[in-house]
């Protein structure tokens, strides 16, 4: 009985949030931070020393293509991460001057959000899935509503 409850409160408190204005416009912050983060990785990660010493590309590839070209290669990388992070970089300033809530509003999506936290929390503690109970809670939730008579 408590699992259920828990499962009904967590998707109740979810749709909540996900109900915010602020919620969009924060989610799509995160993905920007997030690909942010994707690119400075891929940066490193395909410095020639890493990519001369990785397993999966060929001797063949290194040899014969990396070696030779090794400052177009590097070039052409710093060109796509500096064309990413640019674009990154726009699209953040865009979506703080679309952020036009008030501090009010900031912080009752900043308590909604720990509740949604706090109760993912408590589902992963009784070992299941937060987003798994959210689709099945959606779908019970839908189900529901198209059996209602008309």
């Amino acid at each position: 009985m408590y699992i259920e409850k828990l499962k009904t409160l967590y998707y109740k408190e979810r749709k909540e949030l996900e109900s915010l204005s602020i919620c969009e416009q924060e989610s799509q912050m995160r993905l920007l931070h997030k690909r942010k983060e994707l690119a400075q990785r891929a940066q490193k990660r395909l410095r020639m020393a890493e990519l001369l010493g990785r397993a999966d590309l060929t001797e063949e590839v290194k040899e014969n293509i990396l070696q030779p070209n090794q400052e177009k290669i590097e070039e052409e990388i710093e060109k796509c991460t500096n064309a990413e992070l640019d674009s990154i970089e726009k699209d953040e300033k865009d979506a703080l001057e679309r952020a036009n809530y008030s501090s009010e509003e900031y912080a009752q999506y900043l308590f909604q959000l720990e509740k949604v936290y706090a109760l993912e929390d408590a589902l992963s503690e009784e070992r299941l899935f937060p987003e798994a109970v959210y689709q099945e809670q959606k779908y019970i939730v839908e189900r529901d509503k198209s059996n209602q008579p008309k």
